[in-house]
């Protein structure tokens, strides 16, 4: 007889707590007297009281604002044990979510209750966006490993994109660095202009990588002038040499600019050409014409890879070709490279020829 009494006043006890648990974490109502709560919001930091954070409970439909002095005050007619889910926000501030502890409140009275609640400002944000290619292809770089922060940061995407979460305001250098690429070093400058709960973001626009042993290469400008040119020649046919002009500037030479002249006009007239070089012993007797063709990056916009479409001489200019054209421009050292296997037919050969065209 006494286990059966013991047993059911453990189950009792049971019910009672379960009872209680669930009127703290629901709010349910209770026959009890009523509660006035005094709510004080501060900085979690220099503990000064904030005016202007909203202070919400949806259930029971509390929506009330702090004033100058943090403050506010909630009364409620049937106080619960607990105020659970008491929401507090503010624009600079991180949200914050708590309960306010009030207990037993016997039925008839009215139970005063002080409460400070610390909030912590909300951190800015600070990243710098950028996108990756291959230099020599325009195409994107996924995997590229950002160096140079405690935190690291995520590789490049498929699409050569990446987000780097930044510290805080200031000059960073940072790496680009992959197993197949040269290592690419970079800085951010960080504005430190952020509000809190700001994000600041540093587009860095595109980044370039060299395959590792690669050339790197650029948009290509060939509206300026050229102040060296190197050729290595692989047929046995003379020294090229003189300096690169627009094919406007070679028809406009008149006749005392050459050792051995000729009439251009018949030579050239219906030839389709952009530029023009020496190929002889004697400035201007023997010119090859070459026209290029530019094919902007759908990925790195104002970046051209660089094609010989056209390699001709005079004297039979239908009959000459490009055959293979490796052309690029070599950023290391500001020169454009125009490297190209064409055939003669006047010849006939094919071979290839390297000019090597540096910008002034």
């Amino acid at each position: 007889m006494k286990k059966y009494l013991i047993l059911g006043c453990w189950i009792a006890l049971l019910a009672a707590c379960a009872d209680d648990k669930g009127s703290a974490g629901n709010n349910e109502d209770y026959a009890a007297g009523s509660a006035t709560i005094h709510l004080l919001a501060v900085d979690e930091a220099t503990r000064q009281p904030l005016a202007g954070v909203a202070v919400k409970h949806l259930s029971l439909k509390i929506a009330e604002t702090t004033d100058d002095d943090g403050l506010v005050t909630i009364n409620l007619p049937t106080a619960p044990r607990a105020l659970v889910g008491l929401e507090f926000s503010h624009e600079v501030y991180d949200t914050y979510t708590t309960s306010v502890a009030i207990g037993e409140v016997a039925e008839g009275t009215n139970k005063e209750i002080n409460a400070t609640i610390a909030l912590g400002m909300k951190s800015v944000n600070y990243v710098a966006s950028l996108n990756v290619l291959d230099d020599s292809t325009f195409l994107p770089v996924q995997g590229a490993a950002i160096l140079g922060l405690l935190a690291g940061s995520d590789g490049t995407n498929e699409e050569g994109g990446v987000d780097i979460r930044l510290p805080g305001p200031g000059a960073y250098t940072l790496q680009l660095a992959h197993p197949d690429y040269d290592t690419l070093d970079f800085r951010v400058q960080v504005p430190d202009e952020g509000l809190p709960g700001e994000t600041i973001r540093v587009n860095l626009g595109t980044l370039a990588m060299t395959l590792l042993g690669g050339f790197r290469v650029i948009d290509v400008n060939l509206a300026g002038e050229y102040n060296a040119q190197i050729v290595e020649e692989s047929r046995a046919r003379g020294a090229i040499f003189g300096t690169i002009i627009t094919r406007s500037q070679f028809m406009s030479l008149d006749d005392s600019s050459f050792e051995w002249s000729w009439n251009r006009s018949s030579e050239f007239s219906g030839v389709d050409f952009d530029y023009a070089f020496s190929a002889s012993n004697a400035q201007w007797c023997y010119p090859l014409c070459f026209k290029l063709f530019y094919e902007e990056s759908p990925y790195a916009p104002g970046c051209y890879r660089v094609e010989v479409t056209a390699f001709m001489e005079p004297f039979s200019p239908a009959g000459n070709h490009t055959v293979s054209d490796e052309s690029y421009y070599d950023y290391k050292n500001k020169q454009l490279v125009i490297h190209i296997e064409f055939y003669e037919s006047w010849v006939p050969l094919t071979g290839w020829d390297t000019c090597i065209l540096t910008l002034k």
